[in-house]
């Protein structure tokens, strides 16, 4: 549930913007860590299509989840905000010669 603080600060911005709760996010993907601690060999790679923001990408790569790419551009911005290159899963169709 948003903080009432929160939501009057949104009258601030001009519409549309995105808002990110970037607390829940950590807490979010600490939960699920603990969650999945018990399964070794479960790993969560976050698909960048879903959002590629610069910020929440590097909480979710810093939290050392791995990253779901569909397009050479995607694998950039993996790579650039952080994600580890062996943390990177990179498939689907319609690949060009250069990706």
């Amino acid at each position: 549930m948003m903080r009432p603080s929160v939501l009057k600060e949104f009258g601030k911005h001009e519409t549309p913007f995105y808002y990110y709760d970037l607390r829940l996010l950590r807490e979010n993907i600490a939960a699920l860590q603990t969650a999945l601690a018990a399964h070794q060999d479960f790993r969560v790679h976050y698909a960048l299509k879903a959002n590629f923001d610069e910020k929440v990408l590097r909480i979710i790569s810093a939290a050392g989840l791995g990253a779901d790419c569909v397009s050479g551009g995607e694998v950039q911005r993996a790579l650039d905000t952080g994600f580890a290159p062996s943390k990177i899963v990179f498939a689907g169709v319609g690949k060009s010669d250069k990706e």
